[in-house]
């Protein structure tokens, strides 16, 4: 399939994502894990409005920590809405223990379950944002990754497909403007404090408040 870019951000940093899936020999099979999160979900809507005719399988691993199986169900839900057609519920895989589905992606890498492993991996805040530039980890050009937007605990490997890899969050939020369907935001589930609302405390939560501010919008979600 051809490549479908398409650019995004504030005017002061707009940048150019692409939403093609690649080509094979025949039709791909693509997999694409869904937690519920900002990221996922316009990830999840994305592909299929501009890959009408991909065959996308989804996946959720069901972490107890923030409830990802009842926020995932939800987004899937709302995207089916969205698109006008009824999508599979998620196969759930992985350990609801994990606090992150990189388990599972390596997994479904190794095994080859898919020509192509879609993630909706972004870049960090920037140094200078609160809590990040507390943590070691998150302030070293090695886990920082600042040409390439990496976070700490990224993979690297053939077959997975990081179109967001290079941009930030407030990019991401800015996506589901530019397709109309902010909508999609309210089912949206971040924290992984509580597993309903937020804590407003949690990296996740921070960073997510965070970023709708860069874009001088309201989260419209509700949890």
């Amino acid at each position: 399939m051809m490549s479908v870019d398409i650019e995004i951000g504030p005017k002061w940093d707009r940048r150019i994502i692409d939403l093609g899936i690649p080509k094979t020999n025949m039709t791909p099979s693509v997999g694409l894990l869904v937690s519920g999160g900002l990221d996922s979900a316009i990830l999840l809507y994305a592909l299929h409005k501009v890959n009408p005719y991909a065959e996308i399988k989804t996946y959720c691993v069901p972490r107890t920590v923030d409830d990802a199986k009842t926020h995932s169900f939800a987004v899937h839900e709302k995207v089916s809405e969205l698109l006008g057609k009824s999508l599979s519920m998620p196969t759930l895989i992985g350990n609801p223990d994990d606090e992150n589905s990189v388990s599972a992606t390596r997994m479904m890498l190794d095994e080859k379950w898919h020509d192509f492993i879609f993630d909706g991996v972004n870049h960090q805040p920037p140094l200078g944002f609160g809590f990040y530039d507390d943590n070691p980890k998150m302030t070293t050009t090695e886990n920082r990754g600042s040409d390439k937007g990496y976070r700490a605990w990224r993979i690297e490997r053939e077959g997975l497909v990081t179109p967001f890899l290079h941009t930030y969050k407030y990019h991401l939020i800015d996506l589901y403007y530019r397709f109309d369907v902010e909508e999609l935001i309210i089912p949206t589930h971040s924290c992984t404090t509580l597993t309903e609302g937020r804590c407003n405390d949690c990296n996740w939560c921070v960073e997510r408040a965070w970023a709708f501010d860069q874009l001088g919008k309201t989260d419209l979600g509700i949890n």
